[in-house]
């Protein structure tokens, strides 16, 4: 039975990219410290985002390393927003962007971008959103990492650190 699992997992790695196409985005490298004067799980951690446009909109998949091991079991909440990273300054990051448009805007997971997640005893996270609609090219260009998980109301608590992500 064994044999029949290892030879089944290569056939699902190769029919995954039928559902999903081509990245419309894949960045990486270190989280600006959004927070200098805080310590915070994520200082020094580094991280990815990628984004496939499928057949009900788009996956969006957040991975990150390096995060306080000491800080395991923890959860944040994390999203799209339509500015960009400037360390020490939180709100240069802008809103979360949001499908819906100008004000008023509704807000839930279906139109923006929840990528919460729990740190892991190895200091690694990883989340995954999969939304109905497609970012529009150049309208966001960071994920902001939060001190809380997502609220209803999308509120997730201070910005602690953000990665640039060119949508």
């Amino acid at each position: 039975m064994l044999a029949v699992a290892v030879l089944a997992a290569p056939a699902l790695a190769v029919t995954a990219p039928a559902v999903a196409h081509d990245p419309l985005v894949h960045d990486r490298g270190q989280l600006t410290d959004l927070q200098p004067t805080m310590t915070t799980p994520t200082d020094g951690a580094h991280g990815s985002v990628s984004a496939w446009r499928t057949s009900r909109g788009t996956t969006v998949v957040l991975r990150l390393r390096g995060l306080d091991r000491d800080s395991a079991g923890q959860a944040y909440g994390a999203h799209v927003h339509v500015g960009h990273c400037v360390a020490g300054d939180p709100m240069e990051a802008g809103p979360h962007y949001n499908s819906t448009g100008q004000p008023p805007v509704t807000v839930s997971d279906q139109t923006e971008v929840w990528l919460d997640f729990s740190i892991t005893p190895g200091g690694t996270a990883l989340a995954i959103a999969d939304v109905p609609f497609t970012i529009a090219h150049g309208a966001a260009h960071s994920v902001v990492v939060h001190a809380m998980t997502t609220a209803p109301d999308g509120g997730a608590g201070a910005r602690i650190a953000c990665l640039p992500v060119h949508f």
